[in-house]
């Protein structure tokens, strides 16, 4: 079970999250520039069907199996975790992230079954992260999804053999800690682009708060 929950995170989050950033990153350049970077060109529902197919389904696994495991309060040893903390802080993040990853896709994803395309996916978000609600959310289902595949994913090296020792540990958490925290500023960025107008900055931060008018 820990071996089917340990691959199927580790291989298919990282990159589900990397393909979302590449995508997300044009959204502070306007719609259609979010268009052009979508994977897949257009997306439609041939798009979605893949999607489920490759991504989603050992997302479900990864989720499944996490739950599996949570409820049955596994006792052992916390390694390769550094402290027992470190073990409860994966599981709380990951309930999290499968709370905000279940949100997102219901309003933007599946609605791909039934040919939306990456321009009304974008629409789309303009107009939830208008609401501050959502707006919020989203930053912290996205901070917490960053924060378990970062720990995910340096527990998996580790795990599996990896990489091994203190130093090991040091190069695994350092190196998913930095790729996260880069990939949750461009998603912040995004997220105030949807949300306000405006990026993170001095225009933001001298007052385009959310529920101001958007450009």
């Amino acid at each position: 079970m820990r071996l089917v929950h340990t691959i199927s995170g580790a291989l298919v989050l990282p990159a589900y999250l990397v393909l979302h950033v590449w995508e997300i990153r044009a959204i502070p350049a306007g719609r259609r520039a979010f268009v052009e970077a979508a994977v897949g060109g257009p997306g439609g529902p041939v798009l979605a069907a893949v999607e489920a197919l490759l991504v989603l389904m050992p997302l479900v696994v990864h989720a499944v199996t996490g739950i599996w495991r949570a409820v049955g309060a596994e006792r052992g040893p916390h390694e390769p975790y550094p402290h027992r903390s470190a073990r409860t802080l994966q599981r709380v993040t990951g309930m999290l992230a499968l709370l905000f990853v279940v949100f997102h896709l219901a309003h933007v994803w599946w609605p791909k079954l039934a040919g939306w395309g990456a321009a009304r996916a974008y629409d789309t978000l303009r107009e939830r992260l208008a609401e501050p609600a959502v707006a919020l959310l989203y930053v912290v289902g996205l901070t917490a999804t960053c924060a378990h595949a970062a720990q995910g994913l340096a527990v998996a090296a580790l795990r599996t053999g990896w990489l091994r020792g203190s130093g090991g540990r040091i190069a695994a958490y350092g190196t998913t800690s930095v790729l996260a925290a880069l990939g949750w500023i461009v998603a912040m960025q995004a997220v105030a682009h949807l949300a306000t107008g405006a990026t993170l900055g001095p225009a933001f931060l001298a007052g385009a708060g959310l529920g101001a008018p958007r450009p």
